[in-house]
Protein backbone atom coordinates (compact mmCIF):
# COMPACT_ATOMS: atom_id res chain seq x y z
CA UNK A 1 0.00 0.00 0.00
CA UNK A 2 2.98 2.10 0.64
CA UNK A 3 4.36 1.77 -2.46
CA UNK A 4 0.90 2.46 -4.37
CA UNK A 5 0.93 5.95 -1.95
CA UNK A 6 3.97 6.70 -2.89
CA UNK A 7 3.19 5.79 -6.83
CA UNK A 8 0.14 7.88 -6.84
CA UNK A 9 2.34 10.83 -5.16
CA UNK A 10 4.83 10.51 -7.96
CA UNK A 11 2.66 10.71 -10.73
CA UNK A 12 0.52 13.57 -9.40
CA UNK A 13 4.01 15.34 -8.95
CA UNK A 14 4.62 14.57 -12.49
CA UNK A 15 1.31 15.38 -13.73
CA UNK A 16 1.59 18.85 -11.76
CA UNK A 17 5.05 19.78 -13.21
CA UNK A 18 3.12 18.59 -16.65
CA UNK A 19 0.83 21.41 -16.05
CA UNK A 20 2.90 24.06 -15.16
CA UNK A 21 5.12 23.86 -17.89
CA UNK A 22 2.30 23.73 -20.13
CA UNK A 23 1.13 26.83 -18.90
CA UNK A 24 4.41 28.28 -19.39
CA UNK A 25 5.30 27.35 -22.80
CA UNK A 26 1.67 28.60 -23.21
CA UNK A 27 2.38 32.14 -22.01
CA UNK A 28 5.63 32.08 -23.72
CA UNK A 29 3.94 31.30 -26.78
CA UNK A 30 1.41 33.84 -26.58
CA UNK A 31 4.17 36.96 -25.87
CA UNK A 32 6.25 35.72 -28.91
CA UNK A 33 2.87 35.98 -30.72
CA UNK A 34 2.01 39.26 -29.82
CA UNK A 35 5.87 40.13 -30.50
CA UNK A 36 5.51 38.59 -34.51
CA UNK A 37 2.27 40.29 -35.01
CA UNK A 38 3.79 43.97 -33.67
CA UNK A 39 6.62 43.08 -36.40
CA UNK A 40 4.26 41.82 -39.14
CA UNK A 41 1.83 45.20 -38.28
CA UNK A 42 5.33 47.30 -38.71
CA UNK A 43 6.06 45.72 -42.07
CA UNK A 44 2.78 46.15 -43.54
CA UNK A 45 3.11 49.94 -42.98
CA UNK A 46 6.97 50.00 -44.64
CA UNK A 47 5.07 48.41 -47.75
CA UNK A 48 2.12 50.67 -47.41
CA UNK A 49 4.20 53.75 -47.37
CA UNK A 50 6.13 52.66 -50.05
CA UNK A 51 3.49 51.79 -52.19
CA UNK A 52 1.96 55.15 -51.48
CA UNK A 53 5.42 56.92 -52.35
CA UNK A 54 5.54 54.96 -55.89
CA UNK A 55 1.66 56.06 -56.35
CA UNK A 56 2.38 59.49 -55.73
CA UNK A 57 5.76 59.14 -57.91
CA UNK A 58 4.31 57.96 -60.74
CA UNK A 59 1.26 60.71 -60.74
CA UNK A 60 3.88 62.93 -61.02
CA UNK A 61 5.43 61.43 -63.73
CA UNK A 62 1.66 61.78 -65.52
CA UNK A 63 0.94 65.54 -64.49
CA UNK A 64 2.30 68.03 -66.74
CA UNK A 65 1.54 71.73 -66.67
CA UNK A 66 0.01 73.60 -69.52
CA UNK A 67 2.40 75.70 -71.65
CA UNK A 68 -0.13 78.00 -72.27
CA UNK A 69 -2.63 78.51 -69.63
CA UNK A 70 -0.47 76.83 -66.43
CA UNK A 71 -3.09 74.61 -65.52
CA UNK A 72 -2.20 71.15 -64.12
CA UNK A 73 -3.39 68.22 -66.40
CA UNK A 74 -2.71 64.81 -66.12
CA UNK A 75 -0.03 63.54 -69.25
CA UNK A 76 -2.53 61.40 -71.30
CA UNK A 77 -5.61 63.80 -71.86
CA UNK A 78 -3.39 66.15 -72.63
CA UNK A 79 -3.52 67.97 -76.19
CA UNK A 80 0.23 67.85 -77.77
CA UNK A 81 2.03 69.93 -80.15
CA UNK A 82 6.07 68.41 -80.90
CA UNK A 83 8.62 70.37 -82.51
CA UNK A 84 12.04 68.56 -82.49
CA UNK A 85 12.61 66.29 -79.40
CA UNK A 86 10.22 69.15 -77.36
CA UNK A 87 6.42 68.82 -76.41
CA UNK A 88 4.28 71.32 -75.60
CA UNK A 89 1.08 70.44 -73.22
CA UNK A 90 -2.08 71.70 -73.57
CA UNK A 91 -5.74 71.29 -71.32
CA UNK A 92 -7.63 72.08 -73.92
CA UNK A 93 -7.82 72.33 -77.79
CA UNK A 94 -8.27 76.38 -77.63
CA UNK A 95 -5.31 76.72 -75.34
CA UNK A 96 -3.38 74.42 -78.05
CA UNK A 97 -4.48 76.82 -81.14
CA UNK A 98 -3.56 80.28 -78.94
CA UNK A 99 -0.54 79.16 -77.85
CA UNK A 100 0.00 77.56 -82.09
CA UNK A 101 -0.92 81.29 -82.86
CA UNK A 102 1.03 82.92 -80.76
CA UNK A 103 4.47 80.99 -81.35
CA UNK A 104 3.25 81.37 -85.06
Amino acid sequence: MEMLDALLHITLGLLLLRIVMSIITGILINKKMQQIQKNNASILEILYDQKVIQRNEAMNDEIVRDDYCGKMIEKRKAYIVSSGDHKNYFCSWECREKFIKETG
